[in-house]
């Protein structure tokens, strides 16, 4: 992924931190992999 990177930025002192995704990988220390379900109403 060498077009990807990840921008954080801290909304009070306008600092930020530019990582790239390996940076960012080296950061992780938990994955954890979400899903989102909606139902359907029945009618």
């Amino acid at each position: 992924m060498k077009n990807y990177k990840l921008c954080i930025v801290h909304t009070l002192t306008k600092d930020y931190i530019l990582l790239t995704f390996n940076e960012y990988e080296s950061l992780i220390h938990n994955k954890r992999i979400q899903y989102q379900v909606n139902f359907k109403s029945k009618k």
